[in-house]
């Protein structure tokens, strides 16, 4: 009887098998041709996408792990968004799709992957509660075009935010192929894919802050490093990510998902060149957090990193293998270095840093012996002319009123981490040098980003106003609940995904009134451009401007009141800060009610040095139009020429807001939640915040259970946490760049991912006598 079972039931699954291949084959070529048709107009490159496309479709045909550095890298590096105006759907989700699309038509999905488990349950439950609060069923057959109004308060941006989910859960079973096929090459190919990603947002950081500039100009060192150093700007970084128009947190959710697949490879792979990626993804990383004057992330940084250790130790406890370095004396060690690097940096700035770090440096040489002789009397000697350069660094601070407390408190500070380096280095002596190198720098990095970072004047004073932004946030977050619809119905199962945005503005017109509405409003066979003005509302495009050049801007418009308007040419990125001074030339447009007829109007001016010197040394510049009294306008025609020849694209509106991009300089809270938790309860009610809950409790439960010490479950679990404490006071998840990364790590901790059988090298590490 039970032969016969058996035979029956291969049997069923061998018919089966064209079954699921068919519909495999389906989905693919439906998800492509889904994919494509919105790039048939497209404002920038169009038709290109599609053969560009068709080539990525071969690359993963041959290489059919390259998504896995692709997709992080484009995450970071592709957003076109703020030139060509396409909010809600653009050529990030193109190449996603393409990527699900290319897995299905290759036949390289395993469905299996999300097999009917216990664990399952409250998973098929979040995105049965997110695909039933998702308005706009539209845009998953027709996906989103040109923009007509404020892209928030459309059905189409409920697409937008749930769209990053659904990436996640489709792209794990192809990552469940590939571990499959070979498990180490398929994780040494994504932590090269994060790490590169890291590297690449190092290089944007940099760019940003203009000293990638200073680096291509071959400016003197002094010069770079105080650009590279700069923590007194009030300047704050964005990345290329288009959806910080409005503020957000994108870049932050970024860094918390990446970092621990870089801290993974750098401590998991041995090889130098591998180990140096791994580590300079990890250093761009650190950096972008520094200069992003985030305090939540500060902590969320420093908690995934902990946990991650946290975890990867107790694996290796609950395997038998003893930690891989004297813990007590590890700890202990930079505990001591991060403390003291608050002192030293706050006393005797970067020169004080450079000789903490040099001093550790020599405390791990100061144990060793050389042909037989110790080392210690020279680096003795060394040391101390290391510790005369750093006191003197703070004898000559600007910075610092140099005292005798003070004197003392640098000496303290640079000698205890060198103490408790030595005494560290002296119970693992049999550990090697790279074991010495990399705890060396390990302590290095960390001390130098926490002494800096903290140390600094502007997250000085960030951390002066805590009370004052907790009580903004509080306020902000009561202002959130009021917002909800009311009833049982959207307390228990939510208001809709994407639905905020829309629903606050309705329930608190005062608040938002400083942001503005803009629209394309037909009028016979034309469009108008209609601006309600608020005083935080830029309308721009990205146009070429060369410096010192007279341009002319011409517009076509009616007032419903007397207004006034600023045009200006500006080098921008995306936001502003408070107190920071962009370099713009602008100019004040009086526009007097003319009962409501046309007007034509027009300025001049000179661009200066708006534009000066190449792309890579500035960023892009763009022609603005803001209010400067509040008021109500209906453009015809925008034009900026020069020399008769105009700049811009779409200047008459008929491609709807194609090529423009509106921005919130200082008006965040009307966008964003601010809470990753209320912004859960807010969209799926109470059930959907349970639910989401229980798949935090469920990840965390899986990563302490006994696994293999190469397991990627502890970065699953730390960059999954790290993103939800940082979500305490951040909503990062309303962006798919980062909620696809989020999503994936999610569901590749519960899903039931399965290599075939091999022997790693971390086993083979443990099998291996402990030194």
């Amino acid at each position: 009887m039970s032969i016969s079972r058996a035979h029956s039931w291969r049997n069923r699954k061998a018919q089966t098998q064209p079954t699921v291949r068919l519909f495999t084959l389906l989905a693919g070529l439906f998800l492509l041709a889904v994919s494509s048709t919105p790039f048939f107009q497209f404002p920038v490159l169009g038709f290109a996408l599609l053969p560009l496309g068709l080539i990525y479709l071969a690359v993963l045909f041959v290489l059919p792990r390259a998504w896995l550095v692709i997709l992080p890298l484009a995450t970071v590096t592709v957003d076109l968004s703020s030139y060509t105006g396409r909010f809600h759907y653009n050529e990030f989700d193109y190449l996603v799709l393409l990527t699900i699309s290319a897995g299905l038509l290759f036949d390289r999905y395993r469905l299996q992957v999300y097999e009917p488990r216990r664990r399952m349950i409250p998973v098929a439950l979040f995105y049965v509660l997110l695909l039933l609060n998702t308005q706009g069923w539209l845009a998953f057959v027709l996906p989103p075009g040109l923009v007509t109004e404020n892209p928030y308060y459309v059905d189409a941006y409920s697409y937008k935010v749930v769209k990053g989910f659904l990436w996640g859960a489709l792209l794990v079973p192809m990552w469940g192929y590939h571990l499959a096929q070979d498990k180490n090459a398929s994780v040494r190919v994504l932590v090269a894919g994060c790490a590169t990603a890291a590297c690449a947002l190092g290089l944007v950081v940099l760019w940003e802050r203009h000293t990638l500039g200073l680096l291509l100009q071959w400016s003197p060192w002094w010069h770079i490093a105080q650009s590279l150093f700069d923590l007194a700007s009030p300047y704050r970084i964005t990345g290329l990510f288009a959806d910080m128009h409005t503020g957000g947190e994108v870049i932050d959710g970024t860094i918390l998902l990446l970092l621990p697949v870089c801290v993974y490879g750098f401590f998991s792979y041995q090889h130098p060149a591998f180990r140096a990626l791994c580590a300079l993804a990890c250093a761009a990383l650190a950096y972008a957090t520094m200069v992003g004057f985030t305090r939540t992330t500060y902590v969320a940084v420093a908690f995934s990193v902990a946990s991650w250790s946290a975890l990867v130790l107790f694996n290796r406890a609950r395997a038998g293998m003893p930690p891989p370095f004297p813990l007590r004396w590890g700890l202990l060690f930079l505990a001591v270095a991060l403390l003291s690097a608050l002192v030293v940096f706050r006393l005797a700035g970067s020169y004080g840093m450079l000789s903490m770090a040099l001093l550790i440096g020599l405390s791990a040489l100061a144990p060793l012996r050389w042909r037989g002789q110790s080392l210690l009397p020279g680096v003795a000697i060394a040391a101390l002319l290391v510790l005369v350069a750093g006191v003197r660094a703070h004898l000559g601070s600007r910075w610092a009123d140099p005292g005798m407390l003070s004197t003392i408190a640098v000496t303290l500070g640079l000698l205890l981490p060198a103490g408790a380096g030595y005494l560290y280095f002296r119970h693992c002596v049999g550990l090697g040098a790279l074991h010495r190198v990399t705890s060396v720098a390990v302590v290095v990095a960390c001390s130098s980003v926490v002494g800096i970072a903290l140390g600094g004047y502007q997250i000085g004073e960030r951390t002066s106003r805590v009370s004052e932004d907790l009580g903004t946030r509080a306020q902000h977050w009561a202002d959130v609940i009021a917002s909800s619809e009311g009833g049982f119905g959207s307390a228990l199962a939510g208001n809709g995904v994407g639905t905020f945005p829309a629903s606050y503005i309705g329930r608190h017109p005062d608040k938002v009134s400083e942001v503005g509405r803009f629209s394309i409003v037909p009028e016979g066979r034309d469009r108008l451009l209609r601006l309600e003005g608020g005083s935080d509302l830029t309308l721009g495009q990205r146009v070429t401007i060369d410096p010192w050049m007279d341009y002319t801007v011409d517009l076509r418009l009616r007032a419903m009141q007397n207004t006034s308007l600023v045009l200006a040419l500006c080098e921008r990125n995306l936001i502003y800060a408070s107190g920071f001074s962009p370099d713009c030339v602008s100019r004040k447009l009086d526009v007097p009610h003319a009962d409501g007829g046309y007007q034509q109007l027009a300025i001049e001016f000179n661009a200066e040095t708006v534009g000066e010197g190449g792309p890579l040394m500035r960023w892009p510049t763009v022609l603005e139009l803001r209010f400067r009294k509040p008021g109500t306008v209906e453009v015809d025609t925008l034009r900026l020429t020069s020399e008769g020849f105009n700049r811009l694209q779409n200047s008459r509106f008929g491609d709807g807001l194609d090529h423009w991009f509106f921005y919130n300089d200082f008006a965040h809270l009307p966008w964003h939640v601010k809470n990753l938790f209320l912004q859960v309860w807010f969209e799926l009610g109470w059930l959907g915040l349970l639910v989401f809950f229980i798949l935090l409790a469920t990840l965390l439960f899986r990563a302490c259970q006994p696994r293999s010490a190469d397991s990627l479950m502890p970065v699953y679990a730390s960059a999954v946490l790290g993103v939800c404490l940082f979500g305490l006071f951040g909503s990062p998840l309303d962006s798919a760049r980062v909620s696809w990364l989020f999503s994936f790590m999610l569901l590749a901790g519960l899903a039931s991912l399965r290599s075939r059988g091999r022997r790693s090298r971390w086993k083979k590490e443990s099998a291996m006598p402990q030194a």
